[in-house]
């Protein structure tokens, strides 16, 4: 599904036609970067002019290795295969390119080359919250629980968040407790208590799905949160609806993508 209506390459005309012509003429076809451009093709002509600036001020090694680095970290599959091509084409090898990508011995990277390549992923999803848990001792919220939409609709609980500055503490406990409502989770619900649990702990208000929080995570398994989450933002521009567990979609890794590439 497309989260942008671009114009066709065929329906194109003026300035965004103009556009393609110069694109397809330089690669041979209109990629998806370049449509993405269609609805505001002066905004192409100012992000070029940035990047020309940068890659005037870089070589070709730094400049490619620095993207690549930031495909990783984003999982871009589209950017990976297309910097890592670079990298194989005009820099190194496939031998080498597959080692930096991979991490294995045999990198070429020099050190600050190789903490580049280290950049952390940084992944976050949209969750409705369906529920929280007071605060141990306390009157206020000590943790959200979250939840995302499954294929039939129904809200499946994924995990919590329990990283809520104190100063906003107040403030969410009386939106909180003004949205209590049965059942909160449509779908799979919060677990029973385990061993650190308290008497009070153990139980969880149920509110009606309408506060959508955006955290950070690191891994997911078995369609929830592995750890505990962080709070990026709440947002309530979005829809509760659109948070589905496409987001937390099982992606292929950039290192086996850039592999399978390099066999081809």
């Amino acid at each position: 599904m497309a989260f942008i209506r671009t114009i066709p390459p065929a329906e194109a005309n003026g300035p965004v036609r103009e556009m393609y012509q110069q694109v397809e003429k330089r690669l041979g076809y209109v990629p998806n970067w370049a449509q993405a451009f269609s609805l505001r093709p002066g905004v192409r002509d100012g992000w070029g002019a940035l990047l020309q600036s940068i890659q005037s001020n870089l070589s070709v090694r730094a400049y490619e290795l620095a993207t690549l680095a930031a495909a990783r970290a984003l999982r871009s599959s589209y950017c990976c295969l297309a910097h890592g091509s670079v990298l194989a084409d005009k820099v190194f090898d496939q031998a080498a390119v597959h080692a930096i990508v991979s991490g294995g011995p045999g990198s070429p990277l020099e050190p600050g080359e190789r903490a580049m390549m280290k950049v952390k992923q940084h992944r976050t999803a949209d969750c409705v919250v369906g529920g929280f848990r007071y605060r141990r001792g306390s009157n206020e919220v000590g943790s959200l629980l979250l939840g995302l939409y499954d294929e039939e609709g129904k809200l499946d609980h994924v995990g919590f968040t329990a990283t809520i500055a104190n100063k906003d503490r107040a403030a969410l406990t009386a939106k909180l407790e003004a949205l209590v409502s049965p059942p909160g989770f449509t779908g799979k619900a919060p677990g029973g208590p385990s061993r650190w649990s308290t008497e009070r702990s153990e139980q969880w208000q149920p509110v009606k799905p309408k506060l959508v929080v955006e955290v950070s995570y690191d891994q997911v398994t078995g369609n929830r949160f592995r750890h505990g989450t962080k709070i990026v933002r709440f947002r309530p521009d979005k829809a509760p609806r659109q948070c589905t567990f496409e987001q937390v979609a099982p992606q292929a890794k950039p290192a086996k993508l850039v592999a399978d590439m390099l066999k081809s």
